[in-house]
């Protein structure tokens, strides 16, 4: 029973050592990857509040820049559902970027009324465009 006992210990020793002599390389990866992710997210957020300080009055201004804050909400899903080799999240960009082009589209369209009622697309005679 002893030996039996040594013999496990022993095992369990080498599978130690061997896991410790692989475990710096998983970890670098591991690591690698985590600040891959941080940085995209750095980068998105930035990019996030420079556009988001670039709103004013102007109607197509203002939905070229929604449009754009959509891409990279759905850049950053993509970002991190690589990092997991997930599917779910290039789905979820799919039906993002289909409702994206649904909403340009109607916003368009409003837009392109209001231009022709006021010949102008800046925002400041919103309030009178009722139907």
């Amino acid at each position: 029973m002893n030996e039996n006992l040594i013999i496990q210990f022993k095992n369990l020793f080498d599978s130690l050592v061997q896991l410790n002599e692989i475990a710096p390389i998983e970890r670098y990866k591991v690591h690698q990857f985590l600040l891959y992710i941080l940085l995209n997210l750095f980068i998105f957020t930035l990019l996030y509040i420079i556009m988001s300080s670039k709103l004013n009055k102007n109607a197509l201004k203002m939905l070229f820049i929604i449009e754009l804050l959509t891409l990279l909400l759905s850049l950053m899903f993509l970002v991190i559902t690589n990092y997991y080799y997930s599917i779910d999240g290039q789905i979820f960009v799919l039906f993002l970027l289909t409702i994206s082009a649904l909403e340009a589209a109607i916003g368009l369209a409003f837009i392109y009324l209001y231009f022709r009622l006021w010949r102008t697309t800046a925002l400041k005679n919103i309030n009178k465009f009722k139907v």
